[in-house]
């Protein structure tokens, strides 16, 4: 019989906050009060107050005491620390799980990235190619605390990257990074591990230096916005 998972109300909150802070709808440097989220929602501040710790220990907010807590800022030091650690812990992560991922889930994702190569302009199907590659080591790990760790990091640089690539992402870049995905999954195919280490290496160090290129543009941007208005 299928069992079927429920989240308690608390974990659903955290969950809420959460995404809404990954995917920018709370863009860096938002207050999150306690009591408009508590109305909001329609729950007491206690649930609120434990979720905002929980968002803390995680380093999405920064607490602000008897007011709520503030989403994090995203800097060029922020998105080196999580691509450098990132680097290294799925590095480890790959050589542990790629003589464990099934073949029909590679041929299967390698599809996934055929079709998106016809079509780059499809956003969300980049989103989901890149979410379930990177998933695909994770899932087949064995050390339970670095896969906590590794999904942690997964999360914080979802955020990087989606507030990064609120920026219009022409066509020919989404093209670069579905070819450096392929070149991941080719390597899977051929079964060796340390080609496998290489191509995801490979891709990790273009993806932080696309990073931190969208973020030095944002920085100018918003520069130039400043000055324009005090003119």
């Amino acid at each position: 019989m299928e069992t079927k998972s429920f989240l308690s109300f608390g974990e659903q909150i955290y969950q809420t906050l959460k995404e809404r802070i990954l995917s920018n709808v709370y863009v860096p440097g938002t207050m999150l009060q306690i009591e408009k989220l508590a109305d909001e929602m329609g729950v007491s501040s206690t649930p609120i107050r434990e979720t905002l710790f929980k968002l803390a220990s995680v380093g999405l907010v920064n607490i602000v005491r008897n007011k709520g807590a503030i989403v994090s800022e995203i800097d060029e030091k922020t998105a080196k620390d999580v691509w450098q650690f990132r680097s290294l812990l799925e590095a480890f992560v790959a050589r542990e799980a790629v003589p464990h991922i099934e073949a029909k889930s590679v041929r299967e994702l390698k599809k996934k990235i055929e079709s998106h190569l016809r079509e780059p302009s499809d956003f969300e199907l980049y989103r989901e190619i890149d979410r379930d590659l990177h998933l695909l080591f994770c899932d087949n790990a064995e050390n339970d605390l670095v896969k906590d760790t590794l999904r942690n990091l997964l999360d914080q640089s979802r955020r990087l990257r989606y507030f990064a690539e609120s920026f219009p992402m022409v066509d020919d870049i989404l093209i670069e990074i579905s070819k450096e995905h392929m070149s991941v999954v080719d390597a899977l195919s051929g079964g060796d591990v340390e080609t496998v280490v290489r191509a995801l290496t490979a891709h990790l160090a273009h993806g932080e230096e696309r990073t931190l290129r969208a973020l030095a543009k944002h920085q100018n941007d918003s520069g130039a916005k400043k000055t324009k208005k005090k003119s």
